[in-house]
């Protein structure tokens, strides 16, 4: 998974006995502002988030607290004349299901089945309208590489505590829209500000 990083690279050459030094710096674009890497914690506090609670027919479970302060919302609807695609395929991934969303949003004949990822990539398109830095989809926090579906935490990110129920509110729109049964989750995400090479 990708997330958004300040990378700097130093590349020293040593030529013979009269080396000289070459240094390169590359650079990847990151967010400045209130984004600009306060920590590898997400922005805010938990204090500030409330769990919709308008959201009839979806369970919207409590904060699971991960590693620096990092944390997976679950976001399950039980009723859909759509399933989410949560099977593996032969190489491993997740990939059972339309990889795009239906035309039709009305029409379950079209795609019955909706891969995972497809509603996420959706989800972080919308975040990412409303200028909320979102750090991608895909392995949650505290998730398990070496599980199933559910034991990975499947999810679409923000930075900000005070930006997850604007996630959440989306992920179910879509769900609605579609008319979609399964879960996904909500990941609240630190920013990591270098990797070193």
């Amino acid at each position: 998974m990708m997330r958004a990083a300040l990378t700097a690279l130093t590349l020293a050459v040593g030529c013979g006995s009269g080396s000289s030094t070459t240094t390169t710096t590359t650079t990847t674009s990151h967010p400045t502002g209130p984004y600009a890497c306060p920590s590898d914690h997400p922005l805010g506090t938990e204090a500030v988030y409330t769990a919709p609670a308008d959201l009839p027919g979806f369970v919207i479970a409590a904060p699971q607290h991960c590693a620096r302060d990092e944390a997976y919302i679950r976001i399950e609807r039980a009723a859909g004349s759509r399933k989410l695609g949560t099977g593996r395929g032969k190489g491993g991934g997740f990939d059972e299901g339309c990889m795009t969303l239906p035309a039709d949003p009305a029409d379950p004949a079209q795609c019955p089945v909706i891969n995972a990822g497809a509603v996420m990539t959706a989800a972080h398109y919308e975040l990412e309208k409303r200028h909320l830095v979102a750090p991608g989809v895909g392995l949650g926090p505290c998730g398990d590489l070496n599980g199933d579906y559910a034991a990975w935490h499947m999810a679409v990110g923000v930075h900000d505590w005070n930006d997850t129920a604007t996630a959440i509110r989306i992920v179910t729109e879509l769900f609605e829209r579609y008319d979609v049964a399964g879960f996904v989750g909500v990941a609240v995400r630190g920013i990591p500000c270098a990797i070193a090479l």
